[in-house]
Order: structure tokens, then C-alpha cells, then sequence
């Protein structure tokens, strides 16, 4: 006898009533009687797609919830099916090898020479991308913007008018933080800034 699948058509075959497979249940039947269970214990309920893990059948559908991967995740973070079926990897580094505190006027333009700078013998990567954020006490942030290498050394940071000039007179907290390709993130330089009226501000 030829061995057939579970869907080549049978003459005079019966099949159990839809309402007493459970819903959950992959489909059944033959290639002519595709079925679907529709039965539900008293008390539960089909989860909803957006709940099933992508690709898993779930009633009549699949699930397209998608999690994110491991390296997307702080290291030692538990998460999935019951927050431990996966641990996350990704590691930030936040202790910076450079402490200093910076000076500048609100309002005022910080380019080419004027620029403000920072150097170290820990800033050796270059590839990469660098962010400047200040933020005072209450932890809002008042500027984010975009350092560059200048040398395997030197971090530079060019402000403008428009950057500066809406920023209070006040002591701020301030950091740099370089994020490699693989997402690590390490604090190269923090400290506190300064920022004081300027002249361009007073007098626009």
C-alpha cells in the first residue's frame, strides 16, 4: 500500500466536529476538508498573535511577536518566557578614564580653532560614533551633539549660536560617550560645565 499524506483525500471519511478539536489545534481534515478546531476549555482564551512568539501557530493564524536578540539587551537582563528563557549580552562601559570640567557662553559660536577640545591617550578608537549630552540636575537634557576625531587623541566638538544660545547660565552635568559597531557604549570623558551669559546673548 502506498503511503500517503495527511492530506490525500479518503472516500467516506469523518472527521471529529470543529467544536470538539481545541482551537489551538494545528489544522486537520483532507485535501478537500481543511479544518480548524474551535473549541475552548471553559475559562481560557486563544492568545492573541501579537502575544505568540513569530511563526507560531496560534489558533487559526500565527503569532508575529518578535523579540529582540541577545546583543540588543544589557548583559545579565533576563527576558522571553517567563524573563529567563533569554539573558541579554550587551555590555556598557560607563566608567570614563577622563574627568573634566568645560567652560563656555551660551549664545556664543565654538568652531574651527575655537572649537572645544579633549585629549587622552584612552580615546585610541576612531571608528565609531561619538555624543556630547548635557543635562542639569534634574536630569533634562539641554543639548546633544555630535563630537569628532580629530586624532587617535583628540576629540573635538564645534558648537554654534544656534546650539548654545537657548541654554540657561547654570552648572551642568556633561558626558561623551563612544558607541562601537557592535552597540557598546563607553563613557570617554565626563565632568561638569559651566555655561555663562554671553555677550551675543544680551546683545543680539
Amino acid at each position: 500500500m502506498a503511503v500517503v499524506n495527511s492530506f490525500a483525500l479518503f472516500a467516506s471519511a469523518t472527521y471529529p466536529a470543529v467544536s470538539d478539536v481545541l482551537a489551538t489545534a494545528p489544522v486537520y481534515g483532507d485535501a478537500q476538508n481543511v479544518l480548524q478546531g474551535t473549541f475552548v476549555p471553559s475559562g481560557a482564551t486563544i492568545p492573541a498573535v501579537t502575544d505568540v512568539r513569530d511563526g507560531v501557530a496560534v489558533g487559526a493564524g500565527l503569532g508575529v511577536l518578535e523579540l529582540p536578540v541577545a546583543s540588543q539587551v544589557l548583559l545579565g537582563v533576563g527576558y522571553g518566557a517567563n524573563g529567563i528563557e533569554l539573558t541579554g549580552t550587551l555590555k556598557v562601559d560607563d566608567d570614563s578614564d577622563t574627568t573634566r570640567d568645560i567652560t563656555f557662553n551660551a549664545g556664543d559660536d565654538y568652531l574651527g580653532s575655537y572649537a572645544l577640545s579633549w585629549e587622552s591617550d584612552t580615546f585610541s578608537p576612531m571608528t565609531g560614533t561619538l555624543y556630547f549630552t548635557l543635562v542639569d540636575d534634574r536630569g533634562i537634557e539641554w543639548l546633544n551633539a555630535s563630537p569628532t576625531y580629530s586624532s587617535q587623541t583628540t576629540i573635538n566638538l564645534e558648537l554654534t549660536h544656534a546650539d548654545t544660545k537657548d541654554i540657561s547660565s547654570d552648572v551642568y552635568r556633561y558626558g561623551i560617550r563612544h558607541v562601537d559597531s557592535s552597540g557598546v557604549v563607553r563613557t570617554l570623558v565626563k565632568g561638569f560645565c559651566s555655561v555663562a551669559m554671553s555677550y551675543a546673548n544680551t546683545n543680539p
